[in-house]
């Protein structure tokens, strides 16, 4: 439905799916529609609504704040130079450019919100295994560590860290809080950054 919106510009719920079930449908159905504006940007420090789904998250979030079920880890081999000063950078400037990596869920009159920021901290997390000879059981452990909670008050809701395994030959963990990102927006995220 984002991706419809954000192509078309037209509202495309789920149940349009089910009235117009041909493709055939559905662009006679986009054809006529009323076009809608993208919502405009966030002003900085902006206290903004939660989605349903955020506010479910946000909940549960707050019942077990250990947990990290609802964090969205992923990794990536680098093989060849890989400059980890340049990654912060590069990533640094992703998260300037969506609003969603410099938001944070924060109470407001006990009811959570969220708040986008001008600016947010952000750093690679170098990590080492604990010997040069490690196993892949050793990697999966110090992967492991990498992925914890996330204090949804503090932004960004993402955490880079970097292992390396040999010269030319890194691991990139990327960990994002579903608070903020979804499927669609981790595609975004690498597509972004790639």
């Amino acid at each position: 439905a984002a991706a419809v919106r954000r192509r078309f510009g037209v509202d495309f719920p789920l149940a349009v799916m089910f009235r117009h079930p041909t493709v055939a449908a559905q662009a006679a159905f986009l054809a006529t529609a009323a076009r809608v504006a993208p919502p405009p940007p966030a002003d900085a420090g902006e206290i903004l609504e939660l989605s349903p789904v955020q506010q479910r998250l946000a909940v549960l979030q707050r019942i077990t704040p250990e947990a990290t079920v609802y964090n969205m880890p992923t990794a990536f081999l680098i093989e060849g130079p890989l400059d980890v000063d340049r990654l912060e950078a590069a990533f640094a400037a992703v998260i300037a450019r969506h609003e969603a990596l410099r938001t944070a869920v924060v109470g407001e009159n006990g009811e959570s919100r969220q708040r986008v920021h001008a600016a947010v901290p952000f750093a690679v997390e170098r990590l080492q295994p604990a010997a040069a000879d490690a196993t892949t059981a050793d990697l999966h452990a110090l992967v492991a560590r990498f992925i914890r909670p996330f204090d949804p008050a503090v932004a960004p809701l993402l955490r880079v860290g970097v292992v390396p395994l040999a010269p030319g030959r890194h691991v990139v963990v990327i960990d994002l809080h579903h608070l903020v990102a979804d499927g669609v927006s981790m595609a975004v995220l690498v597509r972004d950054f790639t």
